[in-house]
């Protein structure tokens, strides 16, 4: 694919000179957006980036008269038709991917407050309204390439041992991802005199662990779930 690929860019910037050239400008210019990428070179663009990746806050910024072989919603359990329209309305079809177990559109306010408003009502997202239109295609087989230590435990709390977890090699290999620091006492710096000691990884992390666990409690204590 790489060498495909290079093989499509040298052509296109011996096509069309010009627009190499003015391209090479843009981008000299240390601040270019992809409208003036594309109005720079409207033949190489393509070429050069075939796949596009942006939020869909700023997908209003393109041309509007861009559009796209496929658009490919990769939060969509997470956010709503209206923060996706404009990149729904730019493509040929639409694959939307989400997890409405974990994700759903909570909103967002751009004003801090004690105490977050939230949505005044309940929206639909756009995985589901997609999956309503259009039916939609169950995975249940996991490729992450990291380790799955926690994949049981989220197996089950979420997906009742739906998901099939396919081995990492580091897995294969007998390897984790995680290592034992033990922290012993006494060994911080006696006096101020000899400097500051800063605090171990792996107590920060306790701390974090410790942390949790305390606000899980008081939590489940408030609001009596047991």
């Amino acid at each position: 694919m790489a060498h495909t690929l290079a093989d499509r860019w040298r052509n296109a910037l011996n096509s069309w000179p010009q627009e190499a050239a003015a391209l090479k400008g843009v981008l000299k210019s240390g601040s270019a957006s992809l409208i003036d990428l594309k109005l720079a070179s409207p033949n190489i663009m393509p070429v050069l980036a075939p796949v596009v990746m942006m939020s869909p806050y700023e997908v209003s910024k393109l041309a509007g008269g861009e559009l796209f072989d496929a658009v490919l919603l990769l939060d969509a359990a997470g956010s709503t038709i209206a923060e996706n329209l404009s990149a729904i309305k730019r493509g040929s079809q639409i694959i939307a991917f989400g997890d409405d177990a974990i994700a759903w559109p909570t909103g967002f306010e751009i004003e801090c407050r004690p105490t977050p408003l939230g949505r005044e009502f309940i929206v639909p997202s756009a995985f589901n309204e997609v999956r309503r239109l259009f039916g939609a295609e169950v995975l249940r087989r996991s490729y992450r390439t990291t380790s799955q230590a926690l994949g049981s435990l989220i197996n089950r709390e979420f997906y009742q041992n739906r998901i099939d977890f396919v081995p990492t090699a580091a897995e294969y290999l007998g390897e984790n991802n995680f290592a034992l620091d033990i922290v012993s006492e006494g060994n911080q710096a006696k006096t101020t005199f000899e400097g500051a000691t800063e605090s171990l990884d792996a107590e920060h992390f306790w701390l974090g662990i410790t942390t949790v666990a305390r606000r899980a409690a008081a939590f489940f204590l408030c609001h009596d779930l047991f």
